[in-house]
């Protein structure tokens, strides 16, 4: 059986302050790209801080190349790059230091909500992208 994200709020929530509720991350290309990036930087991290997450499949999975297939995707579509090389990438980056700080502060303060938002995140650009697998605990 797999820990849904609800379970793994839980889990994570243990290590010290409680979880807190909050809106989905829309799953659009900037944040996707942003997701992918923060996740290639932090999932070591990640996986040390939580046992739940050392049993993942959290660093098994290849971030940063998910994130420059999805660039490499949209900067090759006209239309979505708005003409401009390098535009996602640009528009992304500061959803790549903010998911990096929020998964770096979770550690810092032993909540587990934005960890949660950006996994779920995560499994949601997966999707959408046709990327697999996506994050799982077994």
């Amino acid at each position: 059986m797999r820990l849904t994200l609800v379970g793994l709020v839980i889990a994570l929530s243990t290590l010290g302050g409680a979880a807190m509720a909050e809106d989905a991350i829309p799953a659009e290309t900037s944040q996707c790209l942003g997701a992918y990036g923060a996740l290639a930087d932090q999932a070591q991290a990640m996986s040390a801080w939580s046992a739940a997450l050392g049993r993942s499949n959290l660093t098994k999975i290849d971030w940063a190349g998910r994130r420059t297939k999805l660039l490499k995707t949209v900067d090759a579509d006209e239309d979505l790059a708005e003409g401009e090389e390098g535009f996602f990438e640009s528009v992304s980056a500061p959803y790549l230091i903010g998911y990096k700080m929020r998964l770096a502060a979770d550690r810092i303060n032993g909540t587990a909500a934005d960890t949660s938002a950006i996994l779920d995140l995560s499994i949601r650009c997966d999707q959408a992208n046709h990327f697999s697998p996506s994050f799982a605990i077994p």
